[in-house]
């Protein structure tokens, strides 16, 4: 066992081991809060559509293809997810908000076709800017169309009515 300036940590929390704690904490609570994030079991297909970034076409629906999960081009994944589900093991249903992960380990931003929901898409956490919104603040998507900066991760919900 080492006893010495080599093994000891630094707990000592600046402002950028803050703001990595701030996140973290905020990635949690948003895992507590919502039972999409903790299922009991695989999901089915009327859960959950995989995202690709959208290409120029117009038609252009942004779900991935079998050629897709093939393609060494693609550098940015979504993952839409249904809130609403019936739990098969407690017969209940969960009752959540839907949804959007979105991935980019891109040089380039991605565009990602955000499924239509009743209710406008709100930005829970956005690492390229920082923003996480825990406190509840709207901070709305305005398009059908999420731009996903370089590098970076978006969590969206569509929040349920309740």
């Amino acid at each position: 066992m080492q006893d010495n300036e080599v093994s000891w940590l630094d707990w000592a929390l600046d402002a950028p081991r803050e703001e990595l704690l701030a996140f973290v904490r905020s990635l949690a609570a948003v895992r507590r809060a919502h039972p999409s994030f903790r299922k009991r079991a695989f999901l089915r297909d009327e859960d959950a559509a995989w995202l690709r970034p959208l290409r120029n076409d117009v038609d252009d629906r942004g779900l991935m293809t079998m050629d897709d999960w093939a393609s060494p081009r693609i550098a940015a994944i979504g993952l839409f997810l249904a809130g609403s589900e019936r739990d098969r093991e407690r017969e209940t249903d969960t009752g959540d908000d839907d949804f959007a992960i979105l991935l980019n380990a891109s040089a380039d931003a991605a565009r990602f076709r955000l499924p239509v929901r009743p209710q406008p898409w709100t930005v829970l956490l956005d690492t390229s800017d920082g923003a996480t919104n825990s406190s509840g603040a709207a901070r709305e998507a305005a398009t059908p169309i999420s731009t996903v900066r370089a590098r970076s991760f978006v969590l969206l919900a569509s929040r349920e009515r309740r």
